[in-house]
């Protein structure tokens, strides 16, 4: 059946995390939280599935199926644009664009990711993918493409 996908960063739920002192003496014994992750920069890649038919009644998102792809991004470090071919005359020109709101695919969507390294000097690293969408007729003979 058709499903619906998302993509995002999640903060990585490890629990809280308490400090034990040696050698401290207290009346009774006690856990001191010295932080939990809320304040951290890494983030989860998260790839999410549910059917269409749950999304479109709104059903919680809980039931459905969450996969983790990948560790260590850093936060905000998941972007996408959207291409469009410019709309002047005779111009070919393709523009990448952060947001799209069309009800046609755009001409091809840019990926970008922002991992840490844990390495002194090389603290991240930046990839980007362009995946372009081939739009127009696909015929026995030719194909025709929307660039």
């Amino acid at each position: 059946g058709l499903t619906v996908v998302r993509y995002y960063l999640d903060i990585p739920d490890f629990g809280n995390i308490f400090k034990t002192e040696v050698g401290e003496t207290v009346s009774k014994m006690k856990t001191i939280k010295i932080g939990n992750q809320d304040g951290d920069n890494t983030r989860f890649l998260i790839r999410q599935e549910q059917s269409i038919v749950d999304y479109l009644q709104f059903n919680p998102e809980e039931d459905s199926e969450k996969e983790v792809l990948s560790i260590h991004f850093k936060n905000k470090g998941l972007k996408f644009w959207f291409a469009y071919r410019e709309r002047n005359e005779g111009s070919g020109k393709i523009v990448w664009n952060e947001k799209w709101n069309e009800n046609y695919p755009p001409y091809g969507v840019r990926v970008e990711m922002t991992f840490f390294t844990g390495l002194k000097g090389e603290e991240e690293i930046v990839l980007t993918r362009d995946i372009f969408i081939p739009v127009g007729n696909w015929g026995e003979n030719k194909i025709e493409v929307g660039f």
